[in-house]
């Protein structure tokens, strides 16, 4: 800007300054300016022209970008209101048809100039089905997404107008982006985008005004003044929905007005001000809602369907109308068709149906379309005239006619007797009668009320002339008020005669629309017809507004597109955008983002509420911590973005017409931005609360009050710096590498304040970076493969019951698998699918968006990795380093590509190391609020990790290793205190102990709460959780167990199963008939319980008799009436204990062998004081009688002719645990009647033990199989050197392939330095042994001793432990290793550099990295392939084959 427009800026806020006494605020939330903001002018020009803001603008289009365009054009199909906007509508303007709808042209104007662009004029495009394969649909789609991908650049804009930090400002944008919803519907071509892009430009441009306030009439006032406007007209063309947004803007422009009538400013100002609000916002806006009108009337030339929405005079102009030629003045025995001039009221229409009540007469109703019923034949009063042959008489003013219905030949007939149906002040009208009838309640006079053509004589013309029909009889008028009849009416309009007398109402009002007299020559109309704009304008809003109201929902049908807006920002009924729903069709379901929308839901509703507590303590007196203007940045921020959200929802609970899910998306957009908002605001205000809470401890607050001692933080002439630099991920140890805002000097160093603004933006810039390119990798051709790949068929089917709701068993915790449940169930699949490897997926499992959803865990890798070293000390140029060796790693970039749990577990993982950094970064500031939210970053994140998979108890290791080293430093520090201790001991205990066990145990919580129906995974359970399971046949059982009852034994030791025997004989030792354990469920686990041999029971309800504890009882099975039976013969594997076996026929050879005695251990029911055996709820021993031994399930499996099912045998050396332990599982006893249900519950502790065992059994039992060859098996040695890939899929030539194998550049370098680091850590040990020193200072020394404990430990905790475990393994285990050794190579790259050099930012050391990062994209690159998949023979790629133990294609074919 000039000198000369920097006076005449400073001219006049100087003059606005003296007239308005404005108090001027030198609040500035955020500088973005590189000097102090002084002055009355805190609106900078300058920083539109920041390089950073461009950048970040730029970085967000083009991600905003990628999100709208991405598979834009996927499918074919006409998808859900693109039947209207693409097809029908443009149809209409491209075929210059004239048509009706309920929104305004604007937005459906731009769609048809995209279909011109496109494809001309010369295509109609039908409503339904497929578009046709010549046309390119996906340019409209294209055009339309522009406006959507403007949304998160205007975000930016908007937050930067509010004044509210970058990161901020990038925060708002990337919500925006994040949002499935607003994604979703930028992706069609319907109006909602352009309605949200222009509905967020007037948001930028109000709020752009208002921070130019200050400056009234200078060129940036005037700029945003008009932008608003102009936005504020295209929002309300594009759909009314836009008026919200005039509403706000017209809100806030009448407080300003108000606030200037009570500054006392100048009239003369004061009218200034008023008269440039009122051309901007109301005529300019105006200007183009009725301009948009102008264009639609210039292009609709033809007749169309929407022709009978406008009055006959409109019609008639349009080319090929059929009003355009008919004969002009009306005579008697012509055909009529009567409009009304009241909006939507239509023609006058009669039909043979009759009224359900009142005359029960033949229906008179008001009908909007071209129908036969809507003819009518005038006649004049009386019989004997020829209407064929006589001459022709005009029909005048003041004559009396009858009104025939040609269908029918019933006269139109009022009377006294009868209430119109609906408006029951008026008289009904009917059909009644014959022509040759005379009836006077059939006659009506005619009186006209206007004449529109320049022949004005007194008769009756065609179209231009407006009369009323006054009833003789009754002396009413006939009249249509567009009131709906019932049902029996079709819903048509009533037509009623109105006994009120006011003549000018429309309603009482009509005209010939169309006049049929084959006697009279036809004329052409348009000459006659005079209309204006203005008149058509308005009747066309008003037939819109009509047709809005009619929207209403119909309670009488089930709409299941229907939502109400109570439901919309909770995600109640998300949408389905496509009717059909059908197999082998593309579907997309409009669904938000739910963290997005219960967020920012959860903003809206406690917006108010911190409003209030602030006004309250303001009223009170409470002195509080607001920097000079900051309390009016607050009201002034707060107003717009929750007005905004309120404006935009709240109107929808008082409307009457039918709402969708979408309406709220322009809310939502103000609710993401009040979202970033508040966090803003709780950065600064947690920042100056703590600076004052520092400041009250030092004693200044107990000197001279906590006032005063804020007034210390508040800037005099300049800008607060940077809020909470000591919290921010560039911090240091010293305060003076970077100005805090806890710095009391008034002039803070602004070039040190400039540079560390720069970091942070860098930073930012560099995570967005990361972000958007591990996005790319992990998204780009995603759904490439529709078959299931690999262990899919695992953690997608455990998905899938977590759909159906049925009970599972698997090695992991069910966090991960919970999550991929939550995907499927996002795109609505109904279980149906089992998800087996290498099947095709059927066309109702939407397996894309399962990836998609899988795939955005793998994508933050890549920016945790950049922040965790800059948490650690290291430049940026090693943290981007650290990240694009992530991002560009072809293994972490497939295996994140498909619904398995390694992406969410190397999340995880990825979270905890980088709390951790963040920890070490605060530890010299205990307690701090930085360092509490890193401690619980921390906690929270191993909870996520321990709950994905058991691999992540080695990220637990490494935190808990760093925890004691710290405690064991902090023990030998003698300035801290005992008190101190405990503190420090008491925090690391709830935070790294009790919140990550609280997590595990909750996931556990809402696994036992969604699996509810009994499944394949109850045998892994106990019985008295199977029993709470739906469907699994445990219920409604005999309680107590009696003599002669049929029963099955569960033993408590997982795996165990039930007691179980079979035909088959032990082929030695006694090979007498073999007793197992047996998991599932079969008619050879029934004992019958009877009495020891000699001895007889009962069999009415009179003789029951209980079987207690203490009693000595048989059990026969019930197959083969064996006794349960053990003798002493050692067992087949455990030697030490006795066989078990099943002799004897049931009383038939009485054996004390046979006998066992019932031990109660434990009694899980209520109200058991004769301690009976019970139905799931006892736990009891079954102790041998003659050898004194227990019934146990050893545990060990028996050899393959025993089925390699459980062994059981009698314990000689009475080891009294759970394998001794026995339930009664099922119980079948005809004479005793079901348990309650309230006595068969288990609890949930012991629920969650029993999983974790079986958990455990199950991952021991994952041993490799010796005698069988397992091509995806390798050993740990194997992958840090990539000896061996992995075949994710089938290898047919025609099928997509994928090939499981890392970038041979961060794979090899990164095995490279953890071997190295070590070495070069101990030359550095001995060295400081010897007394030499080799860092000038220690602090150098320890830092790399804590980053290198934390990256190359958590690479040996992650990878070390593989070589003791006896489990089968696979190259995937390595991969939480490899980002650890990742992250360790490029610090060692950039320390080494700092100790070779001297310096951190070494020409020799950018190079190296600059080299390393390109040849990890460059392999990336080369390999690609066997990452995004390759559908041709795997021959095609041997030159990739770079080892000859690489598996790419089989040497033989």
């Amino acid at each position: 800007m000039n000198s000369r427009e920097d006076a005449k800026r400073g001219s006049v806020a100087d003059q606005n300054a003296t007239s308005a006494q404005e108090p001027q605020s030198t609040f500035v939330a955020y500088p973005l300016l590189r000097e102090p903001v002084t002055g009355s002018i805190p609106y900078q020009r300058n920083k539109w022209h920041s390089t950073i803001d461009r950048s970040l603008i730029l970085l967000l289009t083009m991600l905003c970008a990628f999100t709208r365009l991405y598979q834009i054009g996927r499918s074919n199909r006409v998808s859900w209101d693109e039947s209207f906007f693409h097809s029908r509508f443009p149809n209409q303007y491209l075929n210059r048809s004239y048509y009706h709808d309920v929104h305004p042209p604007l937005a459906k104007l731009l769609i048809s100039l995209s279909r011109f662009v496109v494809d001309g004029n010369n295509r109609t495009i039908e409503p339904k089905g497929n578009y046709p394969p010549d046309y390119n649909y996906t340019f409209t789609r294209c055009f339309i997404a522009l406006f959507g991908i403007g949304l998160a650049p205007l975000a930016y804009l908007t937050c930067l107008n509010l004044n509210m930090h970058r990161r901020t400002c990038f925060l708002a944008g990337i919500l925006v982006i994040a949002d499935n919803a607003l994604c979703v519907m930028s992706r069609f071509v319907l109006l909602d985008a352009p309605l949200l892009f222009f509905t967020a430009a007037a948001l930028c441009s109000i709020a752009g005004f208002q921070n130019s306030r200050h400056c009234a009439f200078s060129l940036a006032w005037w700029r945003w003044l008009l932008l608003t406007g102009i936005s504020l007209g295209l929002v309300s063309s594009s759909k009314w929905v836009g008026l919200f947004a005039v509403a706000l803007v017209g809100l806030y422009t009448v407080e300003e007005l108000l606030n200037m009538y009570t500054d006392f400013t100048p009239a003369t100002t004061a009218l200034r001000h008023f008269g440039a609000r009122v051309a901007a916002l109301i005529v300019l806006p105006l200007a183009i809602y009725m301009a948009s009108f102008v264009v639609h009337f210039t292009v609709l030339s033809r007749s169309g369907s929407g022709d009978a929405t406008m009055p006959p005079a409109f019609q008639a102009r349009l080319h090929g109308s059929k009003l355009n030629h008919q004969p002009f003045t009306v005579m008697y025995g012509s055909v009529l068709n009567l409009r009304s001039m009241h909006p939507g009221s239509g023609l006058l229409h009669s039909h043979p149906h009759k009224y359900p009540d009142g005359s029960q007469q033949q229906q008179v109703t008001g009908y909007s379309h071209s129908d036969s019923n809507n003819d009518w034949m005038v006649m004049r009063v009386g019989n004997g005239f020829n209407y064929t042959s006589d001459p022709l008489v005009q029909v005048k003013d003041g004559d009396t006619v009858r009104l025939m219905h040609k269908r029918t030949s019933a006269m139109l007939h009022s009377h006294r007797a009868h209430k119109a149906p609906v408006s029951t002040r008026d008289y009904e009208v009917t059909a009644y009668g014959k022509p040759e009838w005379t009836d006077s309640n059939n006659e009506w006079r005619i009186e006209i009320h206007k004449e529109d053509s320049s022949v004005a004589n007194g008769e009756i013309h065609a179209i231009t002339t407006q009369f009323r029909l006054r009833h003789i009889v009754t002396n009413c008028l006939l009249s249509a008020a567009a009131v709906k009849l019932p049902p029996w009416g079709f819903r048509q309009t009533e037509v009623s005669c109105s006994r009120s007398q006011y003549l000018k109402s429309a309603a009482n009002l009509w005209v010939v629309e169309r006049h049929v007299n084959s006697r009279l020559p036809s004329v052409d109309m348009r000459p006659m017809v005079k209309t204006s704009f203005i008149g058509n304008f308005i009747r066309l809003n008003m037939e819109m507004a009509r047709s809005n109201n009619a929207l209403i929902p119909d309670h009488d049908k089930y709409n299941h597109l229907e939502s109400d807006p109570w439901s919309w920002p909770f995600l109640v009924y998300p949408m389905r955008m496509l009717g059909s729903w059908n197999k082998g069709d593309i579907k997309y379901y409009e669904v938000g983002n739910p963290l997005i929308w219960w967020a920012s839901a959860l903003m809206c509703l406690l917006f108010p509420l911190q409003l209030a507590y602030y006004h309250i303590r303001k009223a009170r007196g409470i002195p509080g911590v607001w920097a000079p203007g900051e309390e009016q940045h607050f009201w002034n921020a707060g107003k717009l973005l929750w007005g905004g959200w309120a404006l935009h929802y709240l109107p929808f609970f008082a409307m009457g017409r039918v709402t969708y899910i979408h309406h709220y998306l322009p809310a939502l957009y103000f609710a993401i931005l009040l979202l970033a908002f508040e966090v803003d605001h709780f950065c600064r205000r947690s920042t100056l609360a703590m600076s004052l809470f520092e400041q009250f401890a030092a004693g200044n607050g107990a000197k001279r009050g906590i006032s005063e001692a804020a007034s210390d933080l508040k800037p005099t002439s300049s800008p607060p710096p940077k809020y909470a630099e000591k919290d921010s991920l560039f911090a240091s140890d010293s305060d003076d590498d970077i100005p805090s805002c806890r710095a009391k000097t008034s002039r803070p160093d602004i070039a040190l304040q400039q540079r560390s603004e720069w970091y942070l933006s860098q930073y930012w810039v560099h995570i967005a970076v990361l972000t958007v390119f591990s996005a790319m990798t992990r998204f780009y051709k995603i759904g490439f493969s529709n078959r299931v790949i690999f262990d899919e068929a695992h953690h997608m089917g455990f998905g899938g019951k977590y759909v159906n709701h049925t009970f599972y068993h698997d090695v992991h915790p069910p966090l991960a698998k919970m999550l991929i449940g939550l995907s499927e169930a996002l795109t609505g699949f109904d279980g149906s699918f089992d998800f087996k490897s290498g099947s095709r997926f059927p066309a109702n499992v939407n397996y894309t968006f399962m990836r998609l959803f899988n795939a955005s865990f793998g994508a933050t890798l890549a920016p945790m990795a950049y922040a965790t070293l800059i948490s650690l000390r290291c430049t940026p140029n090693a943290a981007l380093l650290a990240g694009l060796l992530v991002c560009f790693d072809n293994a972490l970039c497939t295996i994140s590509r498909f619904a398995l749990l390694d992406a969410m577990l190397l999340c995880f993982t990825a979270m905890s190391v980088l709390s951790l950094s963040g920890l070490y970064k605060y530890r010299k500031q205990p307690f701090s609020a930085a360092w509490f939210k890193w401690l619980l970053a921390t906690g929270v994140s191993l909870g996520l990790v321990a709950s994905a998979k058991w691999v992540g108890f080695l990220a637990v290791a490494l935190v808990g290793l760093y925890t004691i080293y710290e405690l064991y430093d902090l023990f030998g520090q003698k300035e801290v205190g005992i008190i101190s201790h405990f503190w420090h001991w008491a925090t690391r205990v709830v935070a790294l102990v009790a919140i990550p066990v609280a997590i595990y145990m909750l996931c556990f919580v809402v696994h036992f709460s969604l699996l509810y129906k009994s499944g394949p995974g109850d045998a892994e359970m106990d019985s008295l959780f199977q029993a709470g399971l739906q469907g699994s046949g445990l219920q409604n059982q005999p309680l107590d167990v009696a003599y002669g009852s049929k029963i099955t034994l569960k033993s408590a030791h997982p795996g165990a199963g039930l007691l179980h025997s079979h035909t088959d004989a032990y082929p030695d030792g006694s090979k007498q008939q073999q007793i197992t354990g047996y998991s599932h469920k079969d008619a050879n686990n029934d004992w019958i319980v009877k009495k020891v041999h000699g001895q007889s029971f009962g069999n009415t309800t009179d003789t029951i008799e209980f079987v207690k504890n203490g009693d000595i009882v048989r059990l026969v099975h019930e197959r083969t009436s064996r006794n349960l039976h053990s003798h002493a013969v050692a067992g087949h594997v455990s030697k030490r204990d006795w066989e078990v076996s099943g002799y004897g026929m049931d009383g038939t050879y009485p054996d004390i062998n046979d006998h066992w005695r019932v031990e109660v251990v434990e009694e899980l029911s209520k109200n058991n004081p004769e301690h009976r055996l019970r139905t799931l709820a006892t736990r009891f021993r079954l102790r041998h009688v003659g050898q004194n031994c227990v019934l146990r399930a050893s545990g060990k499996s028996l050899p393959q002719w025993a089925w390699r099912q459980s062994e059981m045998v009698c314990d000689r050396r009475n080891h009294l645990d759970e394998k001794t332990l026995w339930n009664v599982e099922n119980h079948v006893n005809p004479l005793l009647p079901p348990a309650e249900p309230n006595q068969l519950k288990g609890s949930f502790l012991r629920n969650f033990v029993r999983l974790n065992l079986a958990m455990a059994r199950s991952n021991n039992a994952l041993t490799p199989d010796k005698d069988k060859f397992d091509a995806l098996a390798s050993s740990p040695q194997d992958w840090p050197i990539m000896r061996l890939g992995m075949r994710m899929c089938g290898w047919e030539d025609g099928e997509v392939k994928f090939w499981l194998i890392g970038n041979p550049v961060v794979w090899l370098l990164s095995t490279l330095a953890v071997v190295l680091g070590p070495i070069q850590m101990l030359y550095y040990i001995v060295r400081r042994q010897r007394g030499l020193r080799d860092f000038a200072q220690e602090m150098e020394w320890e830092t790399h001793l804590y980053v290198s404990g934390i990256l190359w430990g958590g690479w040996a905790l992650h990878y070390l432990p593989f070589y003791a475990m006896g489990r089968v393994t696979y190259q995937h285990h390595y991969f939480p290793a490899l980002y650890f050794a990742a992250m360790y190579l490029a610090y060692i790259i950039e320390w080494t550099g700092r100790r070779i050099s001297g310096s951190t930012n070494a020409l020799s050391t950018r190079v190296v990295m600059i080299g390393l990062g390109i040849a990890a994209v460059a392999n990336f690159l080369y390999f690609a392939p066997f990452t995004f998949g390759f559908d041709y023979p795997a021959k095609d790629l041997a030159s990739r084959k770079w080892f000859s133990s690489w598996n790419i294609y089989d040497t033989a074919k």
